[in-house]
């Protein structure tokens, strides 16, 4: 007898009389057997919440009604066979669920045993369509660049805070909006500044938003998920220049960058944040955009000696923060 089946029998109570103490004698000394009938046990234990319904007062009621119009003895008899005809076919019902049930429970262990290597797949193709996300950004900056003198796009003074995503008021900036007008004017999608490895998730979906409905910036920070540099004035889109100018979501003001916030917690930086990495891909590491239009996934925050999600020697930040130098690159939010 095939020891899987005869361990499903045996669970459903359907194996042979006979054959019952030797399968459980197998549970009991056989650590495979004794495995597998404790994973299919507890597969299936969500069946156990399932309430037995009992028989509706109606069922009763026409069937009583039925035999009560019946003219006679042959139809009483006839009445009774169908409704043992209906009780066998309810019996075969069962059988079935029980069978489905325990193809259930199988696809339930095998799921068990393969979904670290399937998640860790996931992983690895939301890393690899992140990286395409950055790429068509940077396709974006260098076309906005090319149309426009060479210059990155600026939709912000050097004053302004970089902090306040989402708010459409003229007289509030944050710094996604100099990213906001690649979509505004056509070089981006929308889509492409939402990370697929962020745990995050907008909660408004994509194809309800129409951007003409938003002027100044995104609709809120949920649409948002990478983090660009914080300039000061009109700055040019230098290709042979490797710098860092776009990252996924930088770690440290997380929480403090939502849409409309009126107040900024601050932050105070110590050694141990300077090794944060973006949540976006659950602290593995982030994806960089580099000037050249090149991605790379990085482990940590630091590029060319730089950590681009700070500025060089500052350790507390209110959201108006600049670059210390040209060589010192910020991304933010």
């Amino acid at each position: 007898m095939n020891r899987i089946s005869a361990i499903f029998d045996y669970f459903f109570g359907s194996c042979p009389d006979q054959d019952k103490e030797t399968i459980r004698k197998s549970i009991e000394q056989r650590s495979d057997c004794s495995r597998f009938y404790k994973n299919l046990k507890k597969s299936l234990e969500p069946l156990n919440t399932l309430k037995e319904e009992p028989c509706p007062d109606y069922l009763v009621e026409n069937l009583l009604a039925r035999t009560e119009k019946s003219g006679s003895q042959t139809d009483l008899e006839l009445l009774l066979e169908k409704e043992s005809a209906a009780e066998s076919d309810n019996i075969r019902f069962w059988n079935k669920v029980g069978r489905i049930a325990a193809a259930a429970a199988m696809i339930a262990i095998i799921a068990a045993t393969y979904f670290p290597a399937t998640q860790k797949m996931r992983a690895v193709a939301d890393s690899i369509a992140c990286k395409h996300n950055l790429a068509r950004i940077g396709t974006g900056l260098h076309n906005y660049a090319f149309d426009n003198a060479g210059m990155m796009p600026l939709a912000s003074s050097g004053s302004d805070s970089w902090w306040k995503v989402g708010s459409q008021r003229e007289d509030e900036y944050s710094n996604t909006r100099n990213a906001w007008l690649l979509v505004k004017n056509g070089y981006c999608q929308m889509e492409d500044f939402e990370c697929p490895a962020r745990p995050i998730k907008a909660e408004a979906k994509l194809e309800r938003v129409d951007v003409c409905d938003y002027e100044h910036d995104f609709p809120h920070k949920e649409f948002i998920n990478y983090s660009f540099p914080v300039i000061n004035k009109n700055v040019k889109l230098e290709r042979e220049n490797k710098r860092a100018i776009a990252a996924d979501s930088n770690p440290l003001f997380e929480g403090n960058c939502l849409d409309q916030q009126t107040f900024f917690k601050t932050v105070r930086l110590d050694e141990k944040m300077k090794n944060f990495r973006s949540i976006n891909h659950n602290g593995a590491g982030q994806n960089i955009l580099l000037l050249d239009n090149s991605v790379k996934f990085s482990r940590n925050s630091f590029y060319n000696g730089d950590n681009f999600y700070t500025v060089e020697g500052l350790k507390t930040y209110s959201g108006n923060e600049r670059p210390s130098d040209k060589n010192d690159t910020f991304l933010a939010p």
